[in-house]
């Protein structure tokens, strides 16, 4: 089933359009267990997006923080599903938010 034209998926790279509701699903699932983040860069004056559980340092950037987190979400979505296609076993999520989030940005 294509998921094309599916306002709820709108957005999403192209390559996950040819995946079943089911396992998109569980593509967004998983890496929603991961912490993901934006943050406003001074030295930079722009929104960075982190996810320390997958990525060393940042992983997006833009002026808008909101569109800087629907691309980090898409970035993530796409890295699960590649690594889920490739029978790669995902990392277990080890950022905990309120300690680990301040050290893995800087």
């Amino acid at each position: 089933m294509s998921l094309k034209g599916n306002n709820q998926f709108r957005g999403l790279p192209a390559r996950l359009h040819q995946v079943s509701r089911r396992d998109l699903l569980s593509y967004i699932k998983a890496a929603d267990r991961y912490h993901h983040f934006v943050r406003w860069s001074e030295e930079d004056q722009l929104y960075i997006g982190y996810c320390p559980d997958l990525y060393v340092g940042g992983v997006c950037h833009g002026v808008n923080d909101e569109q800087v987190y629907a691309e980090l979400c898409r970035i993530l979505r796409d890295e699960v599903a590649h690594r889920q296609e490739q029978g790669e076993a995902l990392p277990t999520p080890t950022v905990r938010v309120t300690r680990d989030v301040e050290l893995a940005s800087v």
